[in-house]
């Protein structure tokens, strides 16, 4: 007959008083994160967005729809290939592998066109997002997750004693459960309930 372990939870209970308010701090900076980005999202120039003679030019084929879009726009093809990488400076050239492609000025002054908008757009998302102290607040969250992280690590490493230990355990990884790291932590719970029960 295997023998209950006998112990306190005095530590893990003051880890657990301390990881409550730290996760809670962690929550409110990320939430702070999520406010400030949403404020900065900006609708990108008309420029980025499919035009009717983009089809004949053969380029419509590179836009996407993102999220929440009510129309297709360049948003990922104006910093990827083949509207940038494989452009040869100084030249109407395309180059892909082996392939070198002449454009044809009208494809080239729409691409042109493209990048730069979408350059321009960038550039003032990044001001804005820098104005509204988007750095600073995302450091701060960081900061915060960190240490929620190493309370969490440290609560989950004992082994609790008591229902109060074991709820401080459970809380801990349900308030993981989204993340992959949650079910490993809920399994830790499990194992440690069926040592001390």
């Amino acid at each position: 007959m295997s023998r209950k372990p006998t112990g306190s939870d005095a530590e893990l209970l003051a880890l657990g008083e301390q990881w409550r308010p730290a996760r809670a701090a962690y929550e409110a900076a990320n939430e702070r994160v999520a406010q400030i980005e949403a404020s900065c999202r900006a609708a990108p120039p008309d420029a980025l967005f499919v035009r009717d003679g983009d089809v004949a030019l053969g380029i419509a084929q590179f836009a996407t729809w993102q999220s929440q879009d009510e129309r297709e726009w360049y948003w990922k093809a104006a910093s990827d290939m083949p509207f940038r990488a494989g452009l040869e400076p100084g030249t109407g050239c395309f180059r892909h592998g082996q392939i070198r492609t002449v454009r044809r000025p009208a494809v080239q002054a729409r691409l042109d066109e493209v990048c730069a908008a979408y350059d321009q757009h960038k550039r003032e998302v990044a001001d804005t997002k820098a104005a509204a102290g988007l750095a600073e607040a995302e450091a701060e969250a960081s900061r915060l997750f960190a240490a929620e992280c190493a309370l969490e690590a440290a609560a989950l490493s004992l082994t609790a004693f008591s229902l109060d230990g074991l709820r401080i355990q459970a809380e801990i990884a349900l308030a993981n459960e989204d993340h992959q790291e949650g079910q490993g932590m809920a399994w830790a719970v499990v194992r440690t309930l069926l040592t001390v029960a």
